[in-house]
């Protein structure tokens, strides 16, 4: 299979299937789905669950391979142990993109190669997305190249790092990985998320100072909502004036800086 090149499957797609759909409120998998239907996406939604009929007022189907059409994008949320199962169902159904919904760290997880080298073997892209913790096994995975494309998230400015995170952070480990994305000659990208309480403007421009002339930058607007730390829940995020203002101050030291 040659690899798949085009992204509209992913950034615009036609339809969308969602695999581990589940009807019970206040599940991941029931709010992408709950979002996908309210905020207006106009193609086909095919909820994939062996064991519903129905799910939100939409058809469920047993499997990715029984949808009426090949989905565009399939949405995985399924446990670890099953992904790579319903990757390679996606693409004996002609399902041209895959999304896998997971959290925590994935450069540590000890079976991450492994598990690279058989979906690129399959002809997938791969975007990894870290927080840079662990640059051997990144630079590892670069130099075979493993990687399409990689996202990694910087927490605050370097001295501020353990103290923002509240772990031990190696603080060298992060500027490794940065200096190892900028120049490994794949795509990437750095981000941030704006937790106003914790990062004040100057924090941010010093964070834009650890990347001088990176291709992207995405300054993430932080919501209050299912945090692991419910004191967050009443933070007053940035505005959206204080964003752009942000972003545009961001724009003067690297290629190309976002708002999300």
């Amino acid at each position: 299979m040659e690899p798949i090149r085009q992204l509209d499957a992913i950034f615009k797609p036609a339809s969308v299937a969602l695999i581990g759909a589940s009807s019970t409120p206040g599940k991941l998998s029931y709010d992408i789905l709950y979002n996908l239907i309210h905020a207006g996406f106009q193609g086909p939604i095919y909820p994939v669950n062996p064991k519903a009929d129905e799910i939100l007022g939409l058809k469920a189907y047993p499997a990715i391979g029984a949808t009426p059409t090949p989905a565009d994008m399939a949405v995985v949320v399924i446990p670890a142990r099953m992904v790579v199962g319903a990757i390679e169902e996606c693409g004996r159904a002609g399902v041209k993109s895959a999304v896998v919904i997971t959290g925590g760290e994935p450069t540590l997880q000890t079976e991450l190669i492994p598990f690279i080298i058989h979906l690129k073997a399959m002809g997938y892209l791969v975007k990894l997305d870290t927080n840079g913790t662990l640059p051997s096994l990144l630079e590892e995975m670069l130099d075979r190249k493993l990687l399409d494309y990689v996202a990694m998230d910087i927490k605050a400015p370097l001295e501020r790092y353990s103290e923002v995170t509240k772990t031990k952070a190696d603080s060298q480990r992060i500027s490794r990985s940065i200096s190892l994305i900028m120049s490994s000659g794949v795509d990437y990208e750095f981000r941030t998320t704006a937790v106003k309480s914790l990062l004040a403007p100057e924090d941010l421009e010093e964070i834009g100072r650890l990347i001088p002339g990176a291709k992207r930058f995405v300054l993430q607007k932080f919501t209050p909502t299912k945090t692991l730390d419910r004191n967050y829940l009443n933070e007053s995020p940035y505005s959206d004036g204080e964003m752009k203002a942000i972003v545009e101050k961001m724009g003067a030291i690297v290629q190309k800086a976002a708002q999300r």
